[in-house]
């Protein structure tokens, strides 16, 4: 599905989390990587201490002992724009990046610089989970386990089609369990039926089927689809979120409510199918 991975350190305790998960990114396909570190001058805390260059060395030949190829790479400038110059330079075809803690993204994943990320990026983007700064081991442990129950929020109410087509890759890979999760709300005028929802999500179940995925489970639930599906991410039963994210232009750009909150809750990695991605 993948083959190259831009992985994103800031040389800190919490990227190394990051690095965790990547080293386990095989499931997906991935084979070499680019271990980048983006100083921005303006913020607090992106110069690496004295002990950068020998942590960029170690998060490298952790990479390398897991079977990956890794090349290093530093910049200067605003990390969005850096990462996805990069990720265009060296062909890769993901991004690898922590959702919380003091790495890349200070604090929950929300606001100008993730909107900015994924407003502008034309790959998907995985976020780790948010234990990636205290437990580096536990993130690793549960990217390794990440085709084992996937939920797909399918919610036609926002953009889902380019996390459709990612969902369809990934289901090559022979993921154990896929779950869809639609969410009718209440009160909310709908522009498709429940029933004919319904039915989009049984033939694509059967799509997913078609291309390797194991047991397929459609679920439908009625309510508001921001914490149900908050809270679906997390609950503990799943191990992998794919989602499309809708996100606005502007310096003030912002992610939905239902993937920004999504990620503040998640416990386990999420996978965005940015809308600029052309699969």
């Amino acid at each position: 599905m993948f083959r190259s991975a831009v992985i994103c350190t800031d040389l800190s305790s919490s990227s190394d989390g990051i690095v965790r998960c990547a080293e386990q990114l095989g499931v997906l396909g991935i084979s070499d990587a680019v271990l980048v570190h983006v100083i921005e001058i303006d913020r607090p805390g992106s110069l690496p201490g004295p002990d950068g260059d020998a942590i960029f060395r170690r998060q490298a030949e952790e990479l390398e002992r897991a079977g990956i190829i890794v090349r290093i790479d530093t910049a200067v400038g605003y990390a969005p724009y850096e990462i996805e110059r990069i990720a265009v330079e060296h062909e890769a075809g993901l991004v690898v990046a922590g959702s919380h803690g003091k790495g890349l993204f200070d604090g929950v994943m929300s606001g100008s610089v993730s909107s900015d990320l994924i407003r502008i990026a034309e790959r998907p983007i995985l976020l780790t989970a948010p234990a990636s700064e205290d437990h580096p081991e536990a993130v690793g442990g549960t990217c390794a386990a990440m085709l084992g129950n996937i939920l797909f929020p399918a919610n036609y109410d926002y953009t889902c089609e380019h996390a459709t087509r990612l969902m369809l890759g990934l289901a090559q890979r022979a993921p154990h369990a896929v779950t869809l999760l639609h969410v009718v709300e209440q009160g909310k005028a709908l522009e498709v039926s429940a029933d004919e929802v319904h039915a989009r999500l049984v033939a694509f179940a059967d799509q997913l089927r078609d291309a390797g995925a194991g047991e397929v489970r459609v679920r439908m639930l009625l309510g508001d689809a921001e914490r149900l599906i908050s809270q679906a991410a997390a609950s503990g039963e799943f191990s992998l979120v794919v989602m499309g994210p809708r996100c606005e232009d502007g310096a003030e750009a912002t992610l939905d409510n239902i993937t920004g909150t999504v990620l503040q809750k998640t416990t386990v990695p999420v996978l965005l199918a940015p809308p600029r991605w052309r699969p």
